[in-house]
């Protein structure tokens, strides 16, 4: 049967509902059908842009979403998934005027305004970033916890009871605990709902009266409820008042007895350890994490002992470099609780080096040394161009200047490196 120039809007019908499957290479060989009969077929463009963006693929990305909007300059989701390929890439200017294009044609757009927020936290636009950032959920991008409550809306608690509840991943409540003294401060009691695989790790924080599993079905005893990630914009915080006092997250003393010497009995002057590995199903895991291939540099500084801190995924990675990155491997860590063992070697260890995931986040809650090495369209905590970290007074950061390309950081380390083992 010949084929009609109609057929293309079967194919472009076929390409976004494997889209919204996830079915990500059959919606664009749909795509690339609607495009075979019809070139101009703005939606088949998008879609194509869309489900290579979903591949951590910003630049082949931006132009298939660009020839969408050239055709179609009201499609607001192109414009979303051009200002989210431009954040990417490290050209927040352009990220914004697209978020800021999105929300021109559609102003209610969550997803364009949750991008507008990055990009002015990023900035250290804090004051409207916060706000702006409350657009994460009906983005659908947080799960919203169902609690028949009122929820805080930072005025004075006056004595009432409160339950801060975690939201995102573990990371986020390195980062964002620091805050709970703030609230502790005002509140008769402060309970605490976080995954019960951190709260071993937690526990020892003094300002919580209580423990609440966010994962499985308790008793109600608070009388107002606010999300962590939502304390900074109820607190007012800003760059001046970050910080708070670190550290703020401890090893248990236990711990880090049994750890002291299997760490002292390693050879070499400066004890490193190091993660390369995030969790694989983060959205844009494939432009944060690092192959393991690319410590090589440091495994070949003498006086340097590298240690690996990866649990789970990127473990495998391990054993076909062992040439090149000669890795001590301390056994199975965190077997009864996340972090808890990793907490206690990394008290005992001269350095940190890891890519941005959770354990630099707990580095710098613990005031740790740690050097978080950082893509160029890195998360928006990470602020831009600057070398350390208001929230981690004993972070350093160290940023690639093209995407993709970590053999640059890498010479800048092991030089830093070489000077400090000399």
């Amino acid at each position: 049967m010949a084929v009609t120039r109609s057929d293309w809007l079967e194919y472009v019908k076929l390409a976004q509902a494997r889209l919204a499957q996830k079915q990500l290479q059959e919606a664009m060989h749909f795509a690339q059908r609607a495009l075979a009969i019809n070139p101009d077929a703005a939606m088949a463009h998008q879609v194509m842009g869309l489900a290579l963006l979903q591949q951590d693929q910003p630049v082949e990305a931006l132009p298939k979403l660009q020839k969408a909007i050239s055709i179609r300059p009201d499609l607001v989701n192109a414009h979303n998934c051009i200002g989210r390929c431009y954040f990417l890439l490290g050209d927040l200017d352009r990220a914004e005027e697209h978020f800021n294009r999105a929300l021109c044609i559609q102003p209610d757009h969550a997803l364009a305004h949750f991008g507008r927020a990055t990009v002015w936290l990023k900035r250290g636009r804090y004051k409207e970033g916060w706000i702006e950032y409350e657009w994460r959920w009906p983005a659908g991008l947080v799960a919203k916890p169902a609690i028949p409550l009122p929820r805080w809306d930072g005025s004075p608690l006056a004595g009432r009871s409160i339950l801060i509840h975690t939201e995102q991943g573990m990371g986020d409540v390195f980062q964002f605990m620091r805050f709970l003294p703030l609230v502790k401060a005002q509140a008769r009691r402060l309970v605490f709902a976080c995954q019960k695989a951190m709260q071993p790790i937690l526990r020892p924080t003094p300002c919580v009266d209580e423990w609440f599993p966010i994962d499985e079905p308790a008793n109600i005893n608070f009388d107002v409820y606010a999300p962590l990630l939502s304390l900074p914009g109820l607190l007012g915080i800003d760059e001046n008042n970050i910080a708070q006092r670190i550290p703020y997250v401890f090893p248990d003393p236990v711990r880090l007895e049994r750890w002291c010497k299997p760490i002292q009995a390693l050879p070499g002057r400066l004890k490193v350890g190091i993660c390369w590995q995030g969790s694989p199903t983060f959205a844009g895991d494939r432009l944060r994490s690092i192959p393991l291939k690319h410590f090589a540099p440091l495994g070949q500084i003498p006086s340097v002992t590298l240690i690996s801190l990866q649990t789970r995924a990127g473990l495998e990675q391990i054993e076909p470099n062992r040439q090149i990155v000669p890795l001590h491997v301390l056994g199975e860590l965190d077997r009864e609780g996340a972090f808890v063992d990793r907490a206690a070697v990394l008290s005992h260890l001269d350095l940190v080096i890891t890519c941005d995931t959770s354990l630099g986040h707990l580095a710098g809650a613990m005031g740790r040394p740690a050097w978080v090495l950082l893509p160029v369209g890195c998360d928006w905590r990470w602020l831009t161009d600057r070398s350390d970290s208001p929230w981690y007074p004993t972070v350093r950061l160290f940023r690639q200047k093209s995407l993709g390309d970590w053999s640059e950081v890498f010479r800048e380390i092991a030089m830093q490196m070489r000077l400090s083992s000399t």
